[in-house]
């Protein structure tokens, strides 16, 4: 008989009065009706879900934002204060208008963006390197360093060897042709080193020439003339020993240290020092990349030949100039005219032809040494790659 409380069952049911806040915080006030003063207590609240958004009103009072709401301020971190006024907030710029930000880095410069690797190890950007833009200075001032010096040494040399007066007039000649040899000797040798040094770090361009003085000049032909002579060494002496028995004439010992020098030297300038000519680097691409080895040798072979024929053609062009400039065959011990006109035939006509050749070939040289040395340095990378692969640690 009895239910909903203790109320009879029979009994009508009666909504306890709502009581609503009127502020955060503090008790509602409510009439003895149980209604707040003002309110329309027949008037029942229509649910959340039926009343639309903009007009609905919060079951409480809620606390005025502060100055740093949304604006991501961690705890105990100053105020952020105001955006620039020279700058709109974020969201009202389209992104089509948006400015990168500050710590965005820019895209490298293509300069400044290393080389592709060549598409031909031997041959791209190859024999015709000594006339691209990046070195035809230093091929042409080494060309015309290298004449100056040949000529002179043709034109003071027979004065000198005389042995007569004509050595009084040869004298005032030799500083010249010092000066001139060693010009051109350090000028050469620097830009020798350099295009090896660049092309074996895999540059196609040699972008940036060193700015040396004389004596960093000087240390750059030392460090060559001294790989130079320790790769004749051994031919030298395999020439005195065998030739007691068998005339070699110098081959033998020049065939040597043409093996021997490009190992040497890239073995000299990987370890830094001009006397460390045997580097375990060098060595094993050498073990690694024999194929491309030997290439390099057919290459420098064909080199060789070329020069020697150059070396004809210098003489033939001597031998024509000289007969020009004498206007005929010379009787008896010739005279000074007739030797300065000899020796200047012979400079002239000859390293006129053998001056640029020769130049371009040693840069030629330098260029596959320092390609080879690339490469090796590649093929030593690659078995190292795959063998950590497969025996990681």
């Amino acid at each position: 008989p009895f239910g909903r409380g203790g109320m009879p069952a029979n009994a009508p049911y009666v909504a306890p009065p709502r009581v609503a806040p009127t502020s955060l915080g503090s008790p509602a006030q409510t009439t003895p009706g149980g209604a707040q003063p003002g309110a329309a207590t027949d008037a029942p609240r229509p649910p959340r879900w039926a009343v639309p958004p903009e007009k609905a009103t919060p079951d409480f009072p809620l606390p005025p934002p502060s100055k740093d709401f949304g604006r991501g301020r961690e705890k105990g971190a100053a105020p952020a204060g105001p955006p620039p006024a020279d700058e709109p907030p974020r969201w009202s710029v389209p992104p089509s208008q948006w400015k990168p930000r500050e710590t965005i880095v820019e895209p490298p410069a293509p300069e400044d963006l290393p080389d592709e690797p060549p598409r031909y190890t031997f041959f791209s950007g190859v024999f015709h390197f000594p006339w691209r833009t990046d070195i035809f200075i230093r091929w042409l001032g080494s060309s015309l360093g290298l004449f100056a010096a040949g000529f002179l040494v043709c034109v003071t040399l027979p004065l000198l060897l005389s042995m007569q007066v004509f050595m009084i007039a040869g004298i005032p000649l030799v500083v010249p042709t010092t000066f001139a040899a060693l010009w051109t000797l350090f000028y050469w040798s620097t830009t020798f080193i350099t295009i090896v040094g660049d092309t074996g770090n895999g540059a196609d361009r040699i972008r940036e020439w060193p700015d040396l003085t004389w004596a960093d000049r000087l240390a750059y032909a030392g460090f060559f003339l001294g790989v130079y002579s320790i790769s004749t060494l051994p031919g030298y002496f395999l020439d005195r020993v065998i030739g007691f028995v068998i005339p070699t004439f110098g081959v033998l010992g020049t065939l040597l240290a043409f093996v021997a020098f490009p190992v040497f030297f890239a073995s000299a300038a990987t370890e830094g020092s001009w006397y460390r000519v045997l580097s375990p680097q060098v060595m094993a691409g050498l073990k690694q990349n024999w194929r491309g080895w030997l290439i390099f040798y057919a290459l420098a072979a064909g080199l060789v030949v070329v020069m020697i024929v150059v070396s004809v053609l210098g003489s033939l062009a001597a031998v024509a100039l000289g007969a020009v400039m004498l206007g005929g065959p010379i009787s008896g011990e010739p005279t000074f005219g007739e030797r300065m006109t000899i020796g200047a035939a012979v400079g002239a006509g000859f390293f006129s032809v053998f001056a640029p050749a020769a130049t371009a070939a040693s840069f030629i040289y330098a260029r596959l040494l320092g390609r080879v040395m690339w490469q090796s340095n590649r093929v030593v990378a690659e078995m190292e790659a795959r063998r950590t692969q497969a025996f990681p640690l």
